[in-house]
């Protein structure tokens, strides 16, 4: 048996992959396997490993079905593309026996709802591979001979003495008031806490960014053709000084953030701000950094940075963006972006960090304070404003975080900040499906004297996204529901970002917008920490929100720049007249984060010689499904409009009109051409393209395997892939492997046996259809294996696709 695995990569995505496979042929193994395992069993469990190491993890499957029988254990990916098992038994509860088995870090029941298990990070199962690290607070920071022997009397007690260990320190002195990072068993951890010079002793919080992308069909759609009101008054500040402007085809967060009271969303495709928006200020941004000089100042990206000394000394560069799906290059964009920010002509400083470790957190912020301190940055204290898209550990409250080692230097950092007269801007946090109320810290600190402005995320309707974390502590909600941003790779538009991490740099772009005016809009005598109340107190007004919405008799508050109706008509501000049915709607695109696409030729195809041939406009509306069971089963749809008569589309309309969705759509970092449909409107008229099946992480290759299993004289071979014969069920590779026997001229009977052919689609473990045939070696002088790599690489005709059977 010889297996050959072609390298794939697939794009990283961020909606969940279903976990049964939906296109298993009832004759198949695979189906099988999985009809007993959900038959003959009472519970299931998912099993998940610490590592991506195939060995590691091909080690693991066998000790699992070796344990629990080979059918109940069935292999799947996250939508990450991490590997982990469904493990069904009939035989009691497995979850202790499945911890205990090497390896595995988290299991979690099936019965969990899954949007429940996909809040879990991955982040999180890794760390339990990787012994305890703790924070420890100094009995004494003023004396510095004691705090000496404290860090000596640590040092002797780390399991591991070469990782990186934070100092606290008292801003603005070299006393240190604590350490982070310091592994310890739980016997030295009782040393440590019972030693004379040590206060207090708190694990190490680690942090995880607040990024979200929950399936489609589980976001609330917007509502047309009608206004979300509150029946209050609506004040402005006065704005006879300020001079207006607008961003025609705007991202839809910043439309409606200068949304009036009393409009509807539906009918504004413009963002109106102020011109000079942030002139004049500063915006810190705590994150992984910031690349794209499109988006931002090339001088400002280069030159100011404060890069934290952990991040140094993992080697990355100040001037470049080291998050994951460029998080800090997007949340900065959104801030004070050229095209997608608010505050468009403030100006960025970029605090670069790792951003797992809430110790590395407390160091940049004594960084950001010291940068303030300095006599050449004194005029902007007043003009300043410091954004985190992140939390870190989480189930506290108020009173435990600031029982927390870290949450207490944190919190202590925080005020040192606000005593400078700078707010502090954060994410709410993406646990609300689990935590309904902010759980984390620095979001929990905040009170009376630590005013943290706390941010949650709600759709364009005002109705806010459930993972979006709540309570007494918000501050205030702004749209961060799939917006657009700034990718670091320098000129592109990353689409569909979501989470309260996108959210928190617009309400700071807000602030910096009114830092800049003239006359700020809150009591500009107030200093220090009582500036940033009002500074605070005013966000939270009619003055700068107004609610869309009302959620269990809780009105929610969301962003608003105090843009009225005669503004917009000022600027000439692209509003529809009438019902939102006579706005024509640029293409919403769906994403291929759904993991649900087809190539777009394909669709053209249908579009031009199927769907739009037989669109008949007299029935006022028309769904056609075409190629089901197969990867690229799709959906088109013309909805009427739902209010008043309007013309009716021709053919031709018909296929311009979808077209345009397609050419609109999945345009970047996409070299198979992949398209994830979505909608927009045209003259009242919807245009739907939905592609309806679960499909692996779109890939940037066609990718294949394959299996020989040989005889003296003949035997047979498996092929099994992705990302190419989509839809024809293998008719052209078949017709390949004809073509290819009677052009080598083998004598009767010998060669490929073409009759032998079975074909079918399986979306299993990565790949999403299979095929198996017979072939005859006998008086030939042919590489079968070599003619098959052959015939496989022709067929997929894809420039760097290479098939090699080897021995």
């Amino acid at each position: 048996m010889i297996r050959i695995v072609l390298l794939f990569l697939f794009v990283s995505v961020i909606s969940a992959i279903q976990v049964f496979d939906p296109w298993n042929r009832d004759n198949s193994e695979s189906s099988n396997t999985i009809t007993q395992a959900s038959t003959n069993v009472t519970k299931s469990y998912f099993a998940y490993p610490y590592t991506d190491d195939f060995a590691k993890n091909s080690a693991i499957q066998t000790v699992l079905e070796a344990k629990y029988h080979e059918k109940n254990v069935v292999q799947h990916r996250d939508a990450d593309g991490h590997l982990y098992w469904r493990v069904c038994w009939d035989g009691g509860n497995p979850t202790n026996d499945l911890h205990a088995t090497e390896g595995i870090g988290i299991v979690l029941p099936e019965s969990w709802p899954e949007d429940k298990r996909r809040s879990w990070k991955r982040s999180n199962q890794i760390q339990r591979n990787e012994p305890k690290r703790y924070s420890i607070l100094a009995k004494d920071s003023t004396n510095d001979e004691e705090t000496k022997q404290t860090r000596d009397f640590l040092n002797s007690k780390m399991s591991d003495a070469s990782v990186y260990v934070w100092e606290y320190h008292t801003p603005g002195t070299s006393h240190i008031e604590g350490w982070s990072g310091m592994p310890f068993t739980d016997t030295a951890r009782a040393e440590v806490e019972a030693y004379s010079g040590v206060e207090r002793v708190s694990e190490a919080a680690t942090g995880e960014e607040d990024r979200i992308l929950p399936p489609r069909n589980e976001r609330q759609q917007p509502t047309k053709g009608r206004a979300r009101r509150n029946g209050g008054s609506q004040k402005t500040n006065d704005k006879r000084s300020l001079s207006w402007d607008k961003q025609e085809n705007a991202g839809r967060n910043l439309v409606m953030i200068s949304q009036p009271q009393d409009t509807d969303l539906n009918k504004m495709k413009d963002f109106v701000f102020e011109k000079n928006a942030g002139k004049g200020t500063w915006i810190y941004i705590i994150d992984s950094g910031a690349d794209g000089d499109h988006e931002f100042n090339a001088e400002s990206v280069e030159k100011n940075v404060i890069q934290t000394p952990y991040s140094k000394s993992q080697g990355q560069k100040p001037e470049e963006d080291d998050g994951t799906n460029s998080h800090g290059t997007v949340a900065g964009s959104i801030a004070l972006g050229r095209k997608h920010g608010v505050a468009k002509v403030a100006t960025l400083i970029s605090v670069k960090l790792v951003r797992n470790k809430a110790s590395e957190f407390i160091q940049a912020l004594e960084m950001v304070i010291d940068d303030l301190n300095k006599p050449e940055n004194q005029q902007r204290l007043s003009k300043t404003v410091v954004v985190l898209s992140q939390g870190y550990v989480g189930q506290l409250n108020h009173d435990s975080g600031w029982q927390h080692v870290d949450g207490q230097e944190m919190g202590r950092r925080l005020q040192d900040l606000f005593a400078l007269g700078v707010p502090f801007v954060t994410s709410s946090g993406n646990r609300g499906e689990l935590f309904e109320i902010i759980d984390r810290i620095p979001s929990v600190l905040a009170d009376e004297n630590t005013p943290i402005i706390n941010v949650g995320n709600v759709y364009p309707e005002g109705d806010r996204v459930k993972a979006s974390q709540r309570g007494p502590q918000l501050t205030i909600d702004a749209n961060g529901e799939d917006v657009e941003g700034q990718s670091k790779e320098d000129g592109k538009t990353l689409e569909h970002q979501s989470g309260t991490s996108f959210a928190a740099p617009q309400v700071a772009g807000i602030i910096a917008t009114y830092m800049g005016y003239d006359n700020v809009p809150w009591d500009k005598d107030q200093t220090m920490l009582d500036r940033v109340k009002a500074i605070k107190n005013y966000i939270q007004s009619d003055s700068s929100s107004w609610a869309r919405q009302k959620e269990k008799n809780e009105p929610v508050k969301v962003l608003w720049n105090g843009v009225t109706k005669d503004i917009r008509n000022q600027v000439g501000a692209h509003d529809c007249e009438g019902d939102s049915n006579n706005c024509d709607q640029k293409p919403r695109c769906t994403g291929l984060g759904t993991n649900k696409y087809g190539t777009q030729s394909t669709y053209d195809t249908l579009i031009d010689q199927s769907f739009c041939p037989d669109w008949n406009p007299s029935n006022g509306g028309v769904n056609g499904s075409f190629l089901q069971s197969t990867p690229e089963s799709v959906n088109f749809a013309i909805i009427a409009p739902t209010n008043g008569q309007r013309a009716l589309p021709t053919g031709e309309d018909c296929k311009k009109n979808l077209r345009a969705i397609l050419d609109a759509c999945d345009t970047e970092d996409n070299p198979m051409n992949w398209k994830a449909g979505g909608d927009s409107q045209v003259d009242g008229w919807t245009y739907q393209i939905a592609p309806q099946s679960d499909r692996p992480p779109a890939p940037k290759n066609p990718i294949a395997w394959c299996k020989f299993q040989e005889g003296e004289k003949d035997g047979s071979f498996r092929v099994w892939g992705a990302g190419w014969l989509n839809s024809g069920f293998g008719h052209e590779l078949k017709d390949k492997f004809i073509e290819q026997d009677g052009g080598l001229a083998f004598p009767d009977g010998h060669g490929y046996d073409t009759g032998s052919w079975d074909f079918g689609y399986e979306l299993r473990n990565g790949h999403e259809w299979t095929f198996t045939m017979d072939y005859s070696l006998a008086f030939t002088p042919f590489n079968i294996k070599g003619l098959t790599s052959g015939v496989l690489k022709d067929t997929a005709n894809f420039d760097g696709f290479e098939v090699t059977c080897e021995d």
